[in-house]
C-alpha cells in the first residue's frame, strides 16, 4: 500500500526544519533539537527543561516545568490539566 498526499506538497516561504545536535542549549535554540527527545534527558533520566522558552515568565509554565523536571523520562501521553 502506498500513501500519497492528496495535493502536491509545496514549500512555505520562510519555513524550515531544524535538527541541531550538540548546539547551544538556550531558550532561543530550544526547538533546534526536536522535543521530546531522549537526548534531552539528564544522567538520572529526567527531562532537562531549564532552558524551555518562557518569554513572559508565566507562573503556570514554571510550575509545569518544575514537575516535568522531577519525573523520569517523557510521558507517553503528555497532558496537562488546568
Amino acid at each position: 500500500m502506498v500513501v500519497e498526499p492528496l495535493a502536491p506538497v509545496e514549500a512555505i516561504a520562510g519555513t524550515s526544519a531544524s535538527f541541531v545536535l550538540g548546539g547551544a542549549d538556550t531558550a532561543m535554540t530550544f526547538f533546534d533539537l526536536p522535543y521530546p527527545s531522549d537526548l534531552r534527558l539528564d544522567a538520572q533520566g529526567r527531562p532537562r527543561v531549564s532552558t524551555f522558552p518562557n518569554p513572559y515568565d508565566a507562573a503556570i509554565v514554571k510550575g509545569v516545568l518544575t514537575i516535568a523536571g522531577e519525573r523520569r523520562a517523557f510521558p507517553v501521553v503528555p497532558v496537562v490539566y488546568f
